[in-house]
């Protein structure tokens, strides 16, 4: 028997125990994109709804929304390659649509670790720069990925048998992988992780000389100043700082096994283990990569206290009007006393509304024993002029509300109830 037959015959064995990655690639794409679906008609929900619109006005979550809708795109337009099995027009615009898509995904979210880096390290306003964000993801993108659809290059690859680059020479597959993908997705990646060190160190910074001033027993002045912005919103901005960081890791893990494996495919005319594994690990990256976004964008804290505010709502109008039904089913007992009650909205930012029901007391001229039309009201003993009692509700619904007299000075508050009086985004907030 001859080498060649040999080698053949070792390739067919191979090909047999390949395994079916269509079935892997289509469960984890089909159930990112149902999970993303669901997460953005819920934001689309919260924004519509006034109570919770407030909550969501952030230019970072504005950026997520953009970037959760990219990644829809690019899975809705993934999945048809699994089936595409020739050239063709299809084949063609699958492939400019999902690499399109891929790549403003990922600025987007490079965008909103930019975005924290100029608002609360360099003083930039990041409501004026979110529509240079949205012009230089477009322009990029279309540089990107008209530049290789006008060439010609998009298309069925024949040695990969899938939508891709369509280059038949391994060198010129490999610079066009590497142009109009790779090293725009690589560069994301390192910025990254540049433009996240340099959070941390400016967050740090200012944390550390706080705590040296605190310390001192010699320093009078360390209660009366603020804190900056990125110790204020340290919690706030190391959570949206875990979007940039998942992308960068899937970003530059995605780029290394695309890299890799267009090397392999063109070098090695025969299926290997390791490109088994190669093939794997790259339906599994790629797959997942909605489910991530998804996950990380329910757990985002717009998110958090959109609903806390509807919860919070829904609450007070489920006891307001279980009260309002027990009231009127109890009869009155007093023949000389009746209740007048008012009822009054309070709301902390037009918001998180709570209903307060004000009672008061008063003696009624009884038809059998006081008569006339001389006959004067008298209040009730005891009871004092009626006060109004502000209720400030905060973003949890699970902490009691915060009381405050009718004047300017809150009674007793804690760290709590300062937390909860800051429920909704402030101007710094809604930059980030």
């Amino acid at each position: 028997m001859s080498s060649s037959d040999s080698s053949s015959m070792a390739s067919a064995d191979s090909l047999v125990a390949l395994p079916d990655l269509r079935g892997l690639a289509i469960g984890c794409g089909a159930s990112g994109i149902v999970l993303m679906m669901i997460v953005l008609v819920t934001f689309a929900y919260m924004a519509w709804n006034p109570i919770s619109r407030p909550y969501l006005n952030r230019v970072s979550f504005r950026l997520l929304v953009y970037a959760l809708i990219t990644n829809l795109l690019w899975l809705a337009s993934s999945l048809p390659m699994l089936f595409i099995t020739g050239p063709g027009p299809a084949c063609t615009f699958v492939a400019f649509g999902s690499n399109t898509a891929l790549m403003a995904t990922g600025f987007f979210f490079f965008f909103i670790s930019l975005n924290l880096v100029l608002v609360l390290v360099y003083g930039f306003n990041g409501r004026a720069m979110e529509k240079y964000y949205l012009i230089a993801t477009f322009i990029i993108c279309a540089v990107c990925n008209i530049t290789p659809l006008a060439a010609g290059q998009y298309g069925f690859w024949a040695r990969g048998q899938t939508c891709w680059f369509n280059e038949p020479d391994p060198a010129g597959h490999l610079r066009w992988l590497i142009g109009a993908r790779a090293f725009p997705l690589l560069l994301q990646a390192v910025v990254e992780v540049v433009l996240f060190v340099i959070l941390l160190s400016f967050m740090l910074g200012p944390q550390m000389r706080n705590n040296r001033v605190t310390s001192n027993p010699s320093s009078t002045s360390s209660s009366t100043v603020p804190p900056p912005p990125i110790v204020r919103y340290r919690g706030v901005v190391l959570r949206i700082g875990l979007y940039p960081l998942c992308s960068c890791m899937l970003n530059f893990t995605s780029c290394i096994l695309d890299l890799y494996g267009s090397n392999y495919v063109a070098t090695v005319q025969a299926i290997t283990p390791v490109l088994v594994r190669i093939a794997y690990s790259t339906a599994i990256v790629f797959s997942l990569r909605g489910l991530c976004y998804a996950l990380l964008a329910i757990t985002d804290p717009s998110f958090i206290r959109a609903f806390q505010a509807l919860r919070a709502a829904s609450r007070s109008d489920s006891s307001t009007s279980a009260r309002t039904s027990l009231s009127g089913s109890v009869p009155g007992t007093h023949s000389q006393s009746t209740m007048s009650s008012r009822n009054k909205r309070f709301s902390f930012g037009g918001q998180a509304i709570v209903r307060v029901e004000f009672e008061r007391f008063e003696d009624r001229p009884s038809t059998d024993t006081r008569a006339g039309a001389g006959a004067q009201e008298k209040p009730l003993e005891g009871a004092g002029p009626m006060q109004e009692t502000d209720v400030e509700l905060g973003p949890s619904a699970d902490e009691p509300p915060v009381l405050a007299s009718s004047g300017t000075k809150r009674m007793g508050m804690g760290t709590g109830a300062r937390r909860q009086a800051r429920s909704e985004p402030d101007e710094i907030e809604r930059q980030i």
